[in-house]
């Protein structure tokens, strides 16, 4: 289960990683910053959860991270 898991993540994140690096080739440096910023802040949120060993509010974070990324990434 948890080897799944991991080839999942991996594929998942260099599909983003890929789609992160296009997306800031295509919009001006302003732009880049405060996606960047707001990228880093989802992060921080996630982890947060993680570190209090909050369950719902990292499993809601992430999905917050995951629908926002589809609609920030759109090239």
């Amino acid at each position: 289960g948890n080897q799944v898991a991991v080839i999942v993540t991996d594929v998942l994140g260099s599909v983003e990683q890929q789609t992160l690096l296009k997306k800031m080739l295509t919009i001006s440096g302003a732009d880049r910053w405060a996606l960047a910023s707001r990228i880093l802040e989802r992060h921080r949120e996630i982890l947060s959860a993680i570190r209090q060993q909050d369950a719902d509010s990292a499993r809601r974070a992430m999905l917050e991270h995951t629908r926002a990324a589809g609609q920030d990434l759109k090239v």
